[in-house]
C-alpha cells in the first residue's frame, strides 16, 4: 500500500510542488486513505447516513456500447449527441489552465483525441437525454432533492467531471452535499 500511496502523492507532485510526500506524513496519510469496497445499496445508503465519504470499486452505471467501439469513444458521441451543437461549456483548457466556453462537440472532440489537456467540472445532464441514455437513475436512488420542495428541486443537479490527463480538476462541493461519479 506504501507504493501506492507514495506513487499517487508523486503524480500530485509532479502537477503542484507543494503536494510533495515527506516520508513522516506517510502514517497520517494512510489514517486517511480509504479503500475502495465493492458496491452494494446498503453500503451506500450506511455511509449516506454516517455522513462518510464511501469509494466504490464496481459501482456500474449502464452506458450503451457500441460494437467495434471503445468506451471512450461511445461515451464521447453519447455526449456530443447529449446537447444541441451550439450548447457550450465552460472548461479549463492547457498547460496554462485558461478558463474559457466551448461548444460540447469540441469539447468532446478534444477530450476523444487524447492529446488535449482540457477539463469541465460541471457538465449540466439532468434534463438532458444523456441523462436518459446514460440510464443514471440510480445515482439518484437516495436523494431527497428530487422528491422535495420546489425550492429544493431548484437546488439539485447532475453533472459529469470530464477531464485528460495532464489537467488538475478541481475539486469543490456544492451545497447541500454531493456525490462524484
Amino acid at each position: 500500500m506504501a507504493t501506492d500511496l507514495r506513487q499517487t502523492w508523486q503524480t500530485a507532485a509532479d502537477f503542484d510542488a507543494g503536494l510533495r510526500l515527506r516520508t513522516r506524513h506517510l502514517p497520517a496519510l494512510r489514517e486517511k486513505q480509504i479503500s475502495a469496497e465493492p458496491y452494494t445499496r446498503r453500503r451506500l445508503f450506511s455511509a449516506l447516513c454516517d455522513a462518510e465519504p464511501v469509494v466504490f470499486s464496481d459501482f456500474h452505471v449502464p452506458a450503451p456500447l457500441e460494437e467495434g467501439r471503445s468506451a471512450r469513444d461511445t461515451v464521447a458521441g453519447l455526449i456530443t449527441n447529449g446537447f444541441g451543437p451550439k450548447q457550450t461549456a465552460r472548461v479549463q483548457t492547457g498547460p496554462s489552465k485558461k478558463r474559457s466556453y466551448l461548444r460540447i462537440p469540441d469539447l468532446m472532440g478534444r477530450w476523444g483525441r487524447g492529446r488535449a489537456i482540457v477539463s469541465v467540472t460541471d457538465l449540466h445532464i439532468r434534463g438532458t437525454s444523456l441523462e436518459t441514455t446514460l440510464g443514471i437513475g440510480v445515482l439518484s436512488d437516495f436523494n431527497l432533492l428530487l422528491s422535495g420542495s420546489e425550492a429544493m428541486e431548484l437546488q439539485e443537479m447532475m453533472t459529469l467531471v470530464i477531464s485528460a490527463r495532464g489537467n488538475v480538476t478541481d475539486s469543490h462541493s456544492d451545497d447541500p452535499d454531493g456525490s462524484n461519479h
